[in-house]
């Protein structure tokens, strides 16, 4: 008898700590449910603030060249006699200049849009590399100031092809040269493509005579909308797309945190073949 009834408190201790176990696992499952819908919104407001901070921020971009276009058709449009034609052709390029942003903020706009669907679509073949930095260099001069000098060396023959998306490469440049035009008042600009400076890649480097990048903001420079410098056309957005092509393109981007010259050196890294 007093066998039996050890039987039954063990047997029932042990149905017990099975369900005290069971219990357990349960709350712990939950409190897993609990903390994983507690991150989802965080994620969840974290990226409808980032959309607001977007939408405000292309709001302001667009509309500053827009209104600029504005201004300036209506002083074209005045009598001569109260606007000269020297006065005219100055505003004129200014709604050219003004135009270009805004198809410039329009593109990045597509592009950010596509590469957050997933369907931004890379197209490599072979292409002459010095002919995609020099085509690249042709597209931004109607920017460079007169002070500035632009520049443009190779370590590769003209006859050199590297296998890219000859447009996305170009993009990057584009980017670059604008950011290093838009920071530097005078000086140079070089462009330049290294065979050596990393084996079994070509290294593209940008390098300005302007006012610097400070080393602590290396890294925060290709974060979306970081602006180090507001009274800098821009929307913080170029950078940050850079950084995206060059990864699609097998590649990498960086702010030369070595470099000891005035102003600033943007390297891109891309495979050789």
């Amino acid at each position: 008898m007093a066998l039996l009834f050890i039987i039954i408190l063990v047997t029932s201790c042990c149905l017990l700590a099975l369900q005290l176990r069971k219990s357990i696992t349960e709350r712990k499952d939950r409190e897993k449910e609990v903390a994983s819908l507690k991150e989802k919104c965080r994620e969840y407001e974290k990226e409808s603030r980032l959309k607001d901070v977007y939408l405000q921020n292309m709001s302001h971009e667009i509309r500053t060249p827009l209104n600029a276009v504005t201004g300036f058709a209506q002083l074209l449009a005045m009598p001569d006699d109260i606007i000269s034609l020297e006065e005219k052709g100055e505003y004129n390029d200014y709604i050219v200049q003004n135009t270009n942003l805004l198809v410039t903020i329009i593109d990045d706009i597509q592009n950010i849009s596509e590469i957050k669907s997933g369907n931004y679509v890379i197209n490599k073949s072979q292409y002459p590399l010095n002919n995609i930095c020099t085509s690249a260099i042709a597209s931004i001069k109607y920017k460079l100031p007169a002070s500035i000098l632009l520049s443009f060396t190779s370590d590769f023959d003209d006859g050199y092809t590297i296998n890219t998306d000859m447009g996305r490469v170009q993009q990057i440049l584009i980017n670059l040269l604008s950011n290093a035009i838009k920071h530097t008042k005078e000086g140079s600009i070089l462009l330049h493509c290294s065979k050596d400076e990393h084996p079994g890649k070509v290294t593209f480097s940008v390098t300005d005579t302007g006012e610097g990048i400070p080393l602590e903001k290396a890294d925060d420079i290709f974060c979306r909308f970081t602006k180090l410098n507001d009274n800098v056309e821009g929307y913080g957005l170029g950078l940050n797309i850079c950084r995206t092509l060059a990864e699609k393109l097998d590649g990498s981007i960086y702010l030369d945190k070595q470099h000891t010259g005035k102003g600033a050196r943007f390297v891109f890294e891309h495979p050789a073949e």
